[in-house]
């Protein structure tokens, strides 16, 4: 019976063994392994994040990441191998030679164009054979990881046949410890129950229970060694989870800090907000913020501190010269400096970093350059008093990257108040001279008036009374008095839609009656220059609109004065009124002004409307004018809720096309034969009336 005892033990025994070789081998080996072979991954696709990055930003601090992945990719491919080769793993020495030279194929790709311009960065990346190179990396990494979970799966199948086959084996034993009570007793309380302590502390972590831990004291060695395991493998799983979480927390805090910023329209209050937010997010006792280059942001310098025991860090004249040496040292470096213990600082540490105001009474500190191009706009200091601390590369990294968005945000904020000063002081000089155009204007309207009067009143003599040379200088200065009384209202229009004013009184007009009116103004236009002139109108009652006269008559008087300017004699000028449909079907009053004038250049037609704006054709022909009158009429038209358009040839003549709504409760007849016909441009149109033709 001991025998047998003895033998059942024994097998038992290198049961339990193995069955611990397998998960230590799991533990130690698979594991790390498939969790080395994840971070490749991620370290690959980090780098060409931050290329990409540079290449679309041009900012050299995306290639923080590249370079500190560049650093860790090999090195962890090999790592890989190392960690399979000490649990007895070399099968798999062929994926990872594959995928260690996949991913050295695309660094060395990749470490020329890292040092180059953004647009040669981004030609590398994007280039098809640099892609296929990080396929290929993808894939082998795609491969090292499904034969590393195979082996492990097939190690837990084998670990599970042989806890199955443990048990029968401790069974046996219980059944040979009731034959032989003291021994089996000893048996029982030296393997079985502390082997059921380990399996149900395994079945525990099996479920998700990382808390789970097994007995190291109890049982013979191998149990032990089992436990011990056991344990080790929930310990590092749970660090692995918790600082997972950790980063992430982190991470997510940090981007409510940059949305924060963001949102900031203050350079001021965007740096309280980024201290204030950094203090609580790091869990630090004093964060600082200073910027230097008042030419390029806002100069600012904010600090945060956990309580007022703290003391306010306030640097000299001097120190904050020195502290802007030290912030364009750093930026050159591109990358964050952090002290974990300031009383035994890294032999590597730039003394005038030690000897920073902001270093008095720090434990621990991380320093972060502020910049945007080619120079450091400031420093952001962040510390602690209290205690030490071990800075982590995702902290540093966040850091680095809230730096960048602060950097930015600094610069367009003050390209933006830049802007908005000097858009308030165009308003302020934009108003003046209204005010100025308006004043002016008024003050020649009252002389004028004067003058025109007593030109009036001289006209009204008989001409035989006066020499004929007198007469003719009288005509010559009526012509021009009218003349610079045109030109002063059209200012004083011009300045009254500067201002804002409504130019329009509407009422229920009819448009027959108006330009009935501005005919009487027309012909002495068109006798002067020795044009022929042409009116077709349709029956009264036909066009009624919602209309101011007085601003209408002038928007066509506007627009036939100009024709009349620019038709040389002998040519024709029409003005025509017709009742149309528009293109969506709703019918509408049209006025045509057509002429048989110089044109206007096509790529010009666009620019017509605009305020002082000149033809470059009538300007080399001397063809005087201010360029107001056809702003005026599209001011005028717009405020009628109507269209202008222009048709025009170069040398043939040009079309101007006012459309006008009708009154809302106007019921227009409907279109008979007899309505008049829209002609094309330059043409002259059939009366609808000839009894109204001039």
């Amino acid at each position: 019976m001991l025998v047998l005892l003895v033998v059942v033990s024994v097998a038992a025994s290198i049961a339990l063994f193995l069955s611990s070789s397998t998960v230590r081998k799991l533990s130690s080996g698979y594991a790390p392994a498939a969790d080395d072979n994840a971070a490749v991954l991620v370290y690959m696709l980090d780098a060409e994040t931050g290329l990409r990055g540079y290449a679309l930003t041009g900012q050299r601090s995306y290639l923080a990441p590249y370079r500190e992945s560049v650093r860790e990719v090999l090195p962890t491919v090999d790592h890989i191998a190392h960690t399979l080769h000490d649990v007895g793993e070399s099968t798999i020495d062929a994926a990872i030679a594959g995928e260690r030279s996949a991913a050295q194929k695309w660094l060395t790709a990749m470490r020329t164009a890292a040092t180059e311009a953004p647009s040669v960065v981004r030609r590398a990346v994007v280039r098809p054979d640099a892609k296929r190179e990080f396929d290929r990396f993808r894939t082998a990494n795609a491969n090292v990881s499904t034969a590393i979970d195979a082996i492990r799966e097939t190690y837990r199948n084998q670990s599970t046949t042989e806890r199955q086959f443990v048990l029968p084996f401790v069974l046996v034993v219980a059944v040979l410890l009731v034959l032989t009570v003291v021994f089996a007793v000893r048996t029982t309380r030296g393997v079985a129950r502390p082997l059921q302590a380990v399996w149900a502390s395994l079945r525990r972590l099996e479920g998700g229970d990382l808390s789970a831990r097994a007995d190291e004291s109890r049982g013979p060695a191998e149990v032990r060694e089992l436990a011990a395991a056991v344990n080790n493998l929930a310990v590092e799983r749970r660090r692995a989870l918790a600082g997972q979480r950790s980063d992430d927390e982190l991470r997510r805090e940090v981007r409510g800090v940059t949305a924060a910023i963001r949102l900031g329209h203050d350079a001021a209050a965007m740096a309280r907000t980024l201290v204030a937010g950094l203090g609580r997010t790091y869990d630090v006792d004093r964060v600082w913020l200073q910027t230097f280059d008042a030419h390029r942001v806002t100069v600012v310098a904010e600090q945060w501190r956990r309580g007022k025991r703290i003391p306010e860090i306030v640097p000299s004249r001097t120190e904050t010269d020195e502290l802007r040496w030290l912030a364009n040292r750093l930026w050159h470096t591109s990358s964050p400096v952090a002290v974990d213990d300031h009383s035994a600082p890294p032999a590597d540490i730039d003394a005038q970093l030690l000897r920073a105001p902001q270093s008095r009474g720090a434990q621990s500190s991380v320093v972060v350059a502020v910049g945007e191009g080619a120079k450091a706009i400031g420093l952001l200091w962040v510390s602690t008093v209290y205690e030490q601390r071990n800075w982590t590369s995702a902290e540093l990294g966040l850091l680095q990257h809230v730096a960048a968005e602060l950097a930015q945000h600094l610069v367009q904020n003050h390209v933006l108040r830049q802007q908005q000063e000097a858009m308030r002081r165009l308003r302020e000089a934009d108003e003046a001279k209204t005010a100025l155009v308006s004043t002016v204007s008024h003050e020649l309207r009252t002389p004028l008036t004067s003058i025109i009067g007593y030109l009036d009143v001289l006209l009204d003599m008989d001409e035989r009374e006066m020499p004929a040379e007198v007469a003719g200088m009288l005509h010559v200065i009526e012509r021009n008095a009218h003349r610079l009384r045109a030109l002063i209202e059209d200012l004083l229009t011009q300045s009254q839609i500067e201002a804002g004013r409504r130019l329009v009184d509407l009422a229920r007009v009819d448009l027959v009656d108006v330009l009935s009116e501005v005919e009487d103004t027309i012909e002495p236009l068109t006798d002067n220059a020795h044009l022929g002139f042409a009116m077709h109108l349709p029956a009264s009652g036909v066009l009624i609109v919602d209309g101011d006269p007085r601003q209408l008559g002038q928007a066509v008087t506007n627009l036939v004065a100009n024709a009349v300017k620019f038709t040389p004699r002998g040519g024709q000028v029409t003005v025509s009124a017709n009742l149309e449909s528009g293109s969506d079907g709703v019918r509408q009053a049209v006025i045509r002004v057509a002429d048989t004038g110089i044109g206007i250049p096509t790529e010009e037609v666009p620019h017509l409307f605009d305020r002082f704006f000149r033809a470059t054709n009538a300007r080399k022909a001397v063809i005087q004018g201010t360029g107001l009158g056809l702003a005026i009429v599209a001011e005028i038209v717009a405020q009628h809720s109507g269209t202008v358009e222009v048709n025009s040839d170069l040398g043939i003549g040009t079309t101007i096309v006012i459309r006008l709504p009708l009154a809302g409760d106007a019921a227009p007849p409907p279109v008979a034969s007899g309505d008049p016909v829209t002609a094309s441009a330059g043409t002259v149109e059939a009366a609808a009336d000839p009894a109204r033709e001039s």
